[in-house]
């Protein structure tokens, strides 16, 4: 049984809230441009293509951030990928890129504020 399955039942059962968004969580895979959400947060998003894409991080009010979110970020594929700040936001370490099998971490630390890592 997978992980996210075994989450979704004890949503399902009752648990709670918490067991509820971990389900949710984001575990995706994208091969282009594209831009977080609050479904990305703590999960893990595969970025899996030739060419180099960013992630975009919208600001607090577009996107609904409102605590100290985490976004990760893996390249499988050749093109590397990065983080972008959104219109309002201001993202330190902005210059970090992907490399393949390698992370990148963007932590929210204040409003409209990320620094990756």
């Amino acid at each position: 049984m997978s992980v996210l399955l075994f989450l979704k039942g004890l949503a399902a059962a009752g648990f709670g809230w918490h067991a509820a968004h971990h389900a949710a969580m984001g575990l995706r895979t994208i091969n282009e441009s594209d831009t977080a959400s609050l479904n990305d947060d703590s999960g893990l998003t595969t970025y899996n293509s030739s060419d180099d894409g960013t992630i975009t991080i919208p600001n607090d009010q577009t996107a609904g951030w409102s605590k100290q979110h985490t976004l990760v970020l893996y390249q499988s594929g050749v093109g590397s990928a990065s983080f972008l700040a959104g219109a309002g936001v201001t993202l330190r370490n902005s210059g970090l890129r992907t490399y393949q099998y390698g992370f990148l971490i963007a932590r929210r630390v204040a409003v409209n504020e990320w620094v990756v890592a």
